[in-house]
């Protein structure tokens, strides 16, 4: 009889490491699910890093991923991989693929940031509306789980994350950052700005899509990863 392989929980001053198995991304994700929803009360709220040594992730796999975690209200910090597909997923999505480990004294400072050289990242659980009161401006990273509503205006120093629908005036990065990006689940009709340029969305763009807004060299980027089909019954 097979065994159950088995994943491995380390703490650190940045957050929690798991280890994941060997095993396909499809099974190390229900591995993961399983463990945060049995330690619900441990891991909910908190940052984790995932080492998911050889095993390759895609964009679309660590969305859903993202997803995943978003649900069980977990934050994901960095992910550590030997592969390069993953690797490649996690910086088009602005995700660190490296921590400071505080038990490897032979681990190069200059190679692994610390988390003081890391954007300060805001997880925010609300929505955004256009009460002038409400302060609408972060600093470094935001994900924001709900709704940018039409009239606000919602601004970050870094890339932004939106787990809703986007409407309003919505500005990510302040210089041309290459790594600044914006990421909306549902497009509702904003406008944006990345790294202080107007960004031009496609023609006919239809509400329900989902964005990835990105620089490419000295040209924006819009990503159109998906788009809605059916209406809301």
């Amino acid at each position: 009889m097979s065994q159950t392989p088995e994943l491995t929980v380390k703490g650190y001053r940045g957050g929690v490491l798991i280890t994941l198995p060997s095993i396909s991304c499809f099974a190390q994700r229900d591995l993961l699910i399983r463990r945060l929803q049995s330690q619900e009360r441990f891991f909910k709220g908190g940052r984790i890093a995932l080492d998911v040594g050889d095993t390759a992730w895609n964009e679309q796999q660590i969305t859903k991923l993202l997803r995943d975690l978003s649900d069980e209200g977990v934050f994901l910090w960095a992910i550590l991989s030997t592969s390069q597909e993953t690797l490649n997923a996690a910086a088009n999505y602005d995700i660190p693929t490296s921590i400071k480990r505080d038990d490897d004294p032979k681990t190069p400072v200059e190679a692994v940031p610390s988390e003081l050289d890391l954007p300060k990242t805001t997880w925010l659980e609300e929505d955004i509306t256009d009460n002038p009161e409400q302060k609408r401006h972060f600093d470094g990273k935001l994900c924001l789980i709900g709704d940018v509503k039409a009239n606000a205006t919602l601004s970050a120093d870094s890339s932004i994350l939106i787990w809703g629908k986007a409407a309003g005036e919505i500005s990510a990065g302040t210089g041309a950052c290459p790594n600044t990006q914006i990421f909306v689940l549902f497009y509702d009709g904003a406008r944006f700005h990345l790294n202080g340029v107007e960004v031009t969305l496609p023609p006919r763009l239809k509400h329900g899509a989902t964005l990835r807004i990105r620089q490419v060299n000295q040209d924006i980027k819009v990503d159109v990863l998906k788009e809605k089909r059916f209406g809301i019954l």
